[in-house]
């Protein structure tokens, strides 16, 4: 029976063969592609009929016998077997069923099992980036997905073929390039950058929510769908007890456990919740007693309270493209992201107030061409309605915001602003966002925190469970987490906290959002 071991980065297989002896190769990535390639070997061994010519490199093996195999299976009858027995995640689910319907079906679906030979799998796998218009990386995850496909039919009982023909061995072809394929590492922000992008964040979206939440994933470690599923329940006296998530697939959200399992909760092993820094407890308790006053209006959908802390406009949830896109980009460039039929628009924002209220979308100036602003309203994203002031651009009064443009409320007289007809394209008090940290994403800010745990020394123990994850071997078995541990940590974190506001009050001691000028209040005084 086929055995693997991990020797260093890579994973070696250990096959039995008929004789008693026992076959080895290395230089698998994954433990399953190196049991798959054991298997194939001991199936081969058991069954010379199907025994396979190998040339060098044991992934351009090539059949043997002298055509099709009219016994054999088809690639989509094998599909429908291999379908009923997985057992994945939704989120899994759906992105095998993508995959399968558009590359590989189309491509495989009509070939036997024994028909399929490493090298037309290769060369497919080659012109899937021209042919289809996707990534390499997409190219690569068919492949893989087409790997695992036929690895189980290798595995199974009968086997339906010697060999898998789709697995990529490592160590195979030039290098040169292999790097760039690889993810580009994860932006992160310093404690200053959370708090500038959470600010910019509620005055695009109007909702002040949204500067809590952003703050929230950044001290608290938690990912997205753990965030917009928080209910109020989960929120204790100074942690936070992570048990739910809510992931969107396909335009529905789904009431789901953590990721892998990674429960932090003081009723779950290993009982380490979410540690809150007394800044953050407070503001995560008064949105939590503002929670419970509110309920989601598709409970019926995925289950739980509906008492959810973070919620959009219209008692819906954050939609992860659409948040991204509205909201969470343009507060870290300082433009909306282009499209396939329009480009990337500044941030145009009224500077009565740092670090300025949005109030239009320009596209940017091309060298060598000339620009002039969008004339009157069409263009303007006003999202406040009537609930804050700045001074009109025109005539230097105060002013309301409101949807339908820009109307004067003099305190000593009633009548219309002259500048409500629109925006004044010289107006001083217009400018356009800066970047504050380019391709930041909410992730990033889980990296964040872990960033700045390691510059503040804390253990590697702590550090990696308040994260959900486990630490390996030896050094997480005789490894726990301590109740100084856990103080220290949120004594860091209320350090780091109070700096960046002092950072923040030094660039202006106000601010438009309502949540972090109550912040900003003591520093004033």
């Amino acid at each position: 029976m086929a055995t693997a071991e991990k020797r260093g980065k890579f994973w070696r297989v250990k096959y039995q063969l008929p004789d008693g002896f026992r076959g080895s190769e290395s230089g698998f990535e994954t433990k399953k592609a190196a049991l798959n390639w054991g298997r194939t070997e001991e199936v081969k061994a058991r069954h010379p009929e199907l025994a396979v010519q190998q040339s060098g490199d044991p992934g351009d093996a090539a059949e043997v016998h002298d055509g099709p195999d009219e016994q054999g299976i088809t690639v989509d009858e094998w599909i429908d077997t291999w379908e009923t027995t997985q057992d994945v995640g939704i989120s899994t689910e759906d992105t095998r069923r993508y995959l399968i319907k558009r590359f590989i079906r189309p491509q495989w679906g009509p070939w036997k099992l024994t028909d399929i030979t490493t090298p037309e799998v290769t060369k497919w796998e080659k012109g899937l980036p021209a042919a289809e218009k996707v990534s390499a990386r997409t190219a690569s995850d068919a492949r893989s997905l087409l790997s695992t496909i036929l690895g189980d039919a290798v595995a199974a009982r009968p086997p339906r073929i010697p060999y898998n023909p789709a697995l990529r061995l490592r160590n195979r072809g030039r290098r040169t390039g292999r790097r760039l394929l690889k993810t580009p590492p994860r932006t992160w922000a310093t404690p200053l950058e959370a708090l500038l992008v959470a600010e910019r964040a509620a005055l695009l979206s109007g909702q002040d929510d949204d500067f809590l939440l952003l703050i929230a994933i950044a001290y608290t470690g938690m990912r997205w769908g753990e965030m917009i599923g928080l209910e109020s329940e989960y929120c204790q006296p100074g942690l936070i007890n992570v048990e739910w998530q809510l992931r969107e697939v396909n335009g529905r959200f789904y009431r789901l456990p953590p990721k892998d399992d990674s429960y932090r909760s003081l009723n779950w092993a290993p009982f380490l919740p979410v540690d809150l820094p007394p800044f953050l407890d407070k503001l995560i308790a008064r949105q939590a007693s503002t929670a419970r006053t509110t309920t989601c209006r598709c409970k019926s959908d995925h289950g739980g309270s509906r008492h959810l802390l973070f919620t959009g406009l219209d008692g819906g949830h954050h939609r992860r493209s659409d948040y991204s896109r509205r909201v969470f980009r343009p507060a870290c460039d300082g433009r909306y992201a282009g499209t396939k039929t329009a480009p990337e628009k500044l941030v145009i924002a009224d500077m009565a107030a740092w670090p300025g209220r949005p109030v239009a979308s320009w596209s940017a100036a091309r060298p060598g061409q000339p620009w002039q602003p969008p004339p009157g309203n069409g263009n303007r994203k006003l999202v406040t309605e009537g609930t804050a002031t700045a001074r009109c651009p025109e005539c230097g009064c105060l002013v309301k915001w409101l949807a339908s443009g820009l109307l004067a409320a003099h305190k000593a007289k009633e009548e219309r602003c002259p500048g409500s007809g629109g925006i004044p394209a010289q107006d001083p008090s217009l400018a356009a966002w800066l970047p504050v940290r380019r391709a930041l994403t909410p992730h990033g800010l889980r990296h964040s925190k872990k960033t700045w745990m390691i510059e503040d020394g804390i253990p590697e123990i702590l550090a990696e469970l308040s994260l959900g994850h486990e630490v390996p071997g030896m050094r997480g078995l005789y490894s726990h987490v301590s109740e100084q541990m856990r103080q220290e940590l949120k004594d860091k974190l209320q350090a780091r906290w109070e700096e960046s506001l002092r950072q923040r009050f030094e660039l202006d001691s106000y601010s438009p959002v309502t949540v972090l000028d109550e912040l900003l209040t003591p520093l004033r005084g």
